[in-house]
This record gives C-alpha cells, structure tokens and sequence, in this order.
C-alpha cells in the first residue's frame, strides 16, 4: 500500500518544518532570505503547517487517514498526493490548480 511512501513524505515535512522553525528561533532565517519577514507571522505559518503533519500522522498511525472529517468519504489517491496533510474534502477547492498524477505505486 501507498502509506508506506505517504509517512515517509510526512515525516520529512515534519522535518523540514522544524529545521525552519530552528533556523527562525536561531536568527539564521533572516539573512537567507535577504528581506525583512515578520517572524512571529511566519512561525505562526510554520507551527500551524507542523500541526498538520502531526495530525496526519496520527491518522495515519491509527488507521483513520485518508477521509474527510466531515462526511467520512474516502480521499483519491490524487487529492492525497496534492495535500497530504487534508482534513475535509474543502481543503481541495483549489485542486485543480495543482493536480498532479502518477505518484503512488502500488509495486
């Protein structure tokens, strides 16, 4: 099954969201991005971005992942590539912008 690719893609947003939530607690995100950013606003972003992948990922290991928390119908495998980390079918409105394809494997 795809769950297997799918954690191992969570666990890495959960990584990278933490490298850069560090990097802005250690001032460092500042001088790479060459511009003034509100870093309370932006970790905001991050920690919230964070608090989905985590939530994801107990779905995921309790083996409710992958259904809307509102009607219970079961996500397409494209719509979960697009947005791992969604929680009802309106987190897709704006799929059709980023419809990928051909993601999953089931080798």
């Amino acid at each position: 099954m795809y769950y297997k690719k799918l954690k191992k893609e969570l666990l890495q947003m959960r990584q990278e969201l933490q490298t850069r939530l560090d990097q802005i607690n250690n001032n460092e995100f500042a001088s790479e991005m060459g511009f003034f950013v509100d870093k309370d606003w932006l970790k905001s972003l991050i920690y919230d971005e964070l608090q989905d992948v985590e939530h994801a990922l107990r779905k995921l290991e309790e083996g409710d992942y992958g259904r809307c928390e509102k009607t219970g119908r079961p996500f397409t495998e494209n719509q979960i590539y697009v947005l791992p980390t969604a929680r009802t079918i309106d987190d897709f409105d704006i799929q059709g912008y980023y419809a990928k394809t051909g993601y999953f494997s089931y080798d």
